[in-house]
């Protein structure tokens, strides 16, 4: 059966160099599915507020070797060099009034920033997404960590954790409270907006099992609700404490 490798949590910020990210990929890719025969590989992107890569490619553009174009559907955008495909799909990061971040996956124009936790799943769950609540440095303790552990015990509510690769330390407790109530856990590197982040793109992801056939919009969606296996590995203690210094000093 083929395989769906997919990085979930991917940011292209307006500096980053799209072709080495996009050469990064493939090799992080290829390398995480040696020994399939048969396998897709898909970038789910997590924009801030600021950044527009899905938007800014309504036609075709060129990255050094790569050819950027939307799909017949206009719901993805594939990149291909020579026989090589890497598909983009489109997906929001919206922080909401409680500072929590939300991944909302498969559309670019749901934006719900500011608004408060419970209305962004909800209204991500009634557009047709997918939602993730993703762990983040500092935001899942004290009084967030609270509104966390609510949200995940709220069976009303449909959405996956988020496992980043700068996470660093023992499996949270909200993880294994997650899995017990069948929560899914999905994974991807979240490149940060430092220098050469570009190339650590799908080092870390998801595998998903996807029937044969042409890969599309509604496949990729339906795969990202299943409880998928993980390839890669999470970055270092000291690395992920090394990218929160230069974030805050920079």
């Amino acid at each position: 059966m083929p395989k769906l490798l997919v990085d979930t949590h991917v940011h292209i910020y307006p500096d980053y160099n799209v072709s080495l990210l996009l050469n990064s990929a493939l090799r992080n890719f290829q390398a995480a599915a040696s020994g399939s025969n048969r396998n897709y590989f898909v970038l789910a992107l997590t924009e801030r507020f600021d950044c527009n890569f899905f938007k800014s490619h309504l036609e075709t553009k060129w990255h050094g070797k790569w050819e950027l174009k939307r799909t017949s559907d206009l719901k993805l955008i594939c990149a291909q060099k020579a026989e090589d495909r890497i598909y983009i799909l489109p997906g929001r990061q919206n922080i909401s009034e409680e500072k929590l971040e939300i991944l909302t996956l498969g559309s670019d124009d749901f934006r719900a920033e500011g608004l408060p936790a419970t209305e962004i799943i909800k209204g991500s769950m009634e557009t047709g997404l997918v939602t993730v609540l993703p762990w983040s440095f500092g935001k899942w303790w004290g009084k967030r960590g609270k509104l966390v552990e609510k949200l995940i015990s709220d069976s009303t509510l449909k959405f996956s954790l988020g496992e980043p690769a700068h996470r660093f330390g023992i499996e949270p407790k909200l993880f294994s409270k997650a899995k017990i109530l069948n929560r899914n856990l999905l994974h991807g590197t979240d490149p940060l907006p430092l220098a050469n982040e570009e190339s650590r793109v799908a080092q870390y992801g998801s595998i998903f099992e996807i029937e044969e056939g042409e890969l599309s919009y509604p496949k990729i969606i339906e795969a990202l609700i299943k409880s998928p296996s993980r390839y890669g590995e999470r970055t270092s203690f000291a690395s992920s404490l090394l990218f929160q210094l230069k974030l805050r000093s920079g």
